[in-house]
């Protein structure tokens, strides 16, 4: 073969391998298995690609969203994308909320759960991200929240503000009676036995000073409109009248 033609081969060849090069480049990021991807540790600690560490703070459905979730980055080893019933398809990986640059925040969402986990960069100071921790509640009436149902009341300015306040709320809640033992389920008991008019009212979230992307959930549910009930932690408890009052007269206008 003349030289000129060999040359012309040879440039031709590294021309094709440079871009399969490429090509496998982009592949490998967008697979989550490139630079640009976090990994995990075995005790779970996220490892963002410049090495900063993020660690676990909690649980959906205990923790949301207060804002809007923006696509960050995938997790190394995991699918792009989970089916998870009814032919929904969701995005797995880590996602800021709001579009602000702030990362202090990581929330993730993995193949194999249905509930979302919540990261903090470890660098940070710790933080009480329990009902104890909040410094404003407000009961916000939805029976199926979307994704971001919290978001809108970040700064409206309804519930309770006042930390000693919400200590007074938590303290008197938690002395309370579970519902079953208080006889809240009899108020809904048809002839038949079944429960009737027994729902989910609404949700009370907690907002945090510090982490303005994050709220603390609590749900209540109601029973024939003539009680309540609300969940925090671990467990549920009675609702009084008198605090289902005060946090009723207190919701925003956006409801």
């Amino acid at each position: 073969m003349p030289i000129n033609k060999t040359n012309k081969f040879i440039r031709i060849a590294c021309a094709l391998i440079t871009i399969l090069l490429l090509l496998t480049g982009c592949s490998l990021q967008d697979s989550g298995l490139g630079k640009s991807s976090f990994t995990i540790r075995e005790d779970g600690t996220l490892v963002s690609p410049s090495g900063e560490e993020y660690v676990c703070i909690g649980y959906e459905p205990l923790l949301t969203n207060v804002g809007e979730l923006v696509f960050e980055s995938r997790v190394r080893g995991e699918k792009k994308y989970s089916n998870r019933g009814l032919g929904i398809r969701y995005q797995n990986g880590l996602f800021a909320v709001g579009t602000g640059g702030n990362d202090s925040i990581l929330i993730r969402r993995e193949p194999k759960s249905e509930w979302r986990s919540f990261y903090r960069k470890a660098s940070l100071p710790e933080f009480d991200f329990s009902a104890d921790g909040c410094s404003r509640i407000e009961l916000v009436k939805e029976t199926w929240p979307d994704d971001n149902t919290a978001g809108a009341h970040r700064d409206c300015g309804g519930g309770i503000s006042d930390k000693d306040r919400i200590s007074e709320f938590l303290a008197d809640i938690r002395s309370q009676k579970d519902p079953k033992s208080a006889g809240l389920y009899e108020l809904c008991r048809r002839a038949d036995g079944l429960l009737e008019n027994c729902y989910a009212y609404g949700y009370i979230y907690g907002f945090f000073e510090s982490e303005s992307g994050l709220a603390y959930v609590m749900p209540v549910m109601s029973y024939n409109d003539l009680a309540y009930s609300v969940w925090i932690g671990n467990a549920w408890f009675v609702l009084p009248e008198a605090w289902m009052k005060v946090l009723t007269d207190s919701m925003c206008d956006l409801d």
